[in-house]
C-alpha cells in the first residue's frame, strides 16, 4: 500500500485515504533552520522507511530589481535552495536503505525563460537555477549509492483559489497566447512528470531538467 506526505489542507488528502492508501500532513515551514530535518525524521517514525523524496516547496517573488531587499533575496534562497539541500541531507541515510531511491526537486521556468513581455521573477529565478545546479551536482555525488537526483521544471500551471503565482487571470490568459501549445499547463501534468522520475522506468536518468512548459521560451 503505498504511503503519500502530501501538504497540508490539500484536497489530494481526502482523495489518497479514499482510494487505499495511507496518506499524513506534516507541517512546518521549511525555510526554516531545523525545519526540513524534522520533517524527515517524523516521516520516517511515522513509516519506518523512506523510499523517495520530492521537494516541491516554492513561490514566486514579485519584485523587482528596485523593490526587492535583501531578506526577500534571502527568504527566495532558503524556501527553494537551502530547503532542498537540507531535506536531501536528512534523508540521504534512509535513501540508501531503499531498494530503487529516487529524488525530484522541482524548479520554476522563472530560471530560464527572460523576455521583455512578461513578468521577471529574479530573485525567484536565482533560487530556482541553483536549485537546478545542485540537482546536477548532487546527482554525481550520490549516483554510486543508486540515488538518482533529477528536477523538473514546470511552466505557467493551473493552481487552486490563493495559491497562484500572484498573476491575474487577464495575465495569464494573455500568458498563454505567448505559450507554443497555446494554453496553460495542468497540474496533472507536472504530477504525471514527477510520477515518472519516481518510477522504475527512470533508473537510468539522473542529474536531469525535464521542462513541462508547452514549450515556452
Amino acid at each position: 500500500m503505498p504511503v503519500i506526505t502530501v501538504p497540508a489542507r490539500s484536497r489530494w488528502l481526502k482523495r489518497f485515504c479514499g482510494s487505499g492508501s495511507r496518506a499524513e500532513v506534516l507541517q512546518g515551514d521549511i525555510a526554516e533552520a531545523g525545519v526540513a530535518e524534522r520533517l524527515i525524521d517524523e516521516t520516517v517514525q511515522k513509516f519506518g522507511r523512506l523510499d523517495a523524496l520530492v521537494a516541491n516547496a516554492g513561490f514566486p517573488i514579485l519584485k523587482s530589481l528596485n523593490e526587492g531587499t535583501r531578506k526577500d533575496l534571502d527568504y527566495a534562497f532558503r524556501g527553494n535552495l537551502f530547503s532542498f539541500y537540507e531535506l536531501l541531507r536528512a534523508a540521504r541515510p534512509h535513501l540508501a536503505k531503499a531498494r530503487e531511491p529516487r529524488v525530484v526537486a522541482v524548479g520554476s521556468f522563472t530560471a530560464h525563460v527572460f523576455r521583455t513581455d512578461m513578468r521577471s521573477f529574479p530573485m525567484s529565478a536565482a533560487a530556482k537555477g541553483g536549485l537546478e545546479t545542485m540537482v546536477r551536482s548532487l546527482a554525481a555525488e550520490l549516483a554510486p549509492s543508486g540515488i538518482t537526483v533529477n528536477c523538473v521544471v514546470p511552466g505557467f500551471i493551473e493552481k487552486d483559489p490563493g495559491t497562484g503565482d500572484g498573476l491575474s487571470q487577464q495575465e495569464l490568459s494573455a500568458m498563454a497566447e505567448r505559450i507554443p501549445l497555446g494554453r496553460i499547463g495542468r497540474s496533472t501534468e507536472v504530477a504525471a512528470a514527477i510520477e515518472f522520475l519516481l518510477s522504475p522506468g527512470a533508473g537510468y536518468i539522473t542529474g536531469q531538467a525535464l521542462h513541462v512548459n508547452g514549450g515556452l521560451i
